[in-house]
């Protein structure tokens, strides 16, 4: 087989290959919503077989580590601590996350619909100030959104799924870990049996 011949068919394999993977990685990335998670961040032991994920870490019975973050919004900063006497449900998202995207606005729903019997807060992962702000006002979020630009609560708390949502009871400790994207009907469920009325 002439040179240039074999060339081609090896650019033709290393393409397919790279193409291949590109692939497996979308496909392992998007998850599904019946509580896959959805985007793994950390994987310290990762998968060995493609669609296969790390169990996410459950963190029920762990206080919110204490923290200072600023509003979203630019407007001043927040603790965890500022939100002990009602329940407490923090979505950990990013712009930059596509299963965030698909939840969110079900989360402004049943934010919506519990009124102040509990408290949303939504917390920025790593993310640019500007794309997070544009992210939140397209969707209509209206509930509070604080800003994590380097990353600190995810990696002490230990959430390695995005996104995760924690419920927490009014004195700040995590009484349940949803991970992967979750649905308003998941969402209102889960916040009924952690918090009955």
């Amino acid at each position: 087989m002439p040179w240039s011949r074999r060339r081609s068919v090896l650019v033709g394999v290393v393409a397919g290959l790279l193409i291949g993977t590109a692939a497996a990685i979308v496909i392992a990335s998007t998850g599904d919503s019946a509580g896959k998670p959805d985007v793994v961040l950390d994987q310290p032991g990762a998968p060995s077989e493609p669609g296969t994920f790390p169990v996410a870490k459950d963190v029920k019975g762990t206080p919110l580590p204490d923290g200072t973050f600023e509003h979203l919004s630019g407007g001043g900063s927040a603790r965890f601590a500022d939100y002990r006497g009602t329940p407490l449900v923090i979505n950990v998202w990013a712009a930059w996350c596509p299963p965030c995207q698909q939840e969110m606005p079900d989360f402004q729903r049943v934010h919506e619909a519990l009124g102040d019997r509990v408290r949303f807060v939504g917390l920025d992962r790593a993310d640019s100030r500007s794309a997070a702000q544009q992210f939140a006002s397209e969707r209509g979020i209206t509930y509070d959104l604080l800003f994590d630009p380097d990353d600190t609560f995810a990696p002490e708390i230990g959430v390695a799924v995005m996104p995760t949502t924690l419920l927490v009871s009014p004195e700040g400790v995590v009484v349940k870990t949803l991970s992967g994207t979750v649905s308003a009907d998941q969402l209102t469920a889960a916040i009924q049996e952690a918090f009955p009325a």
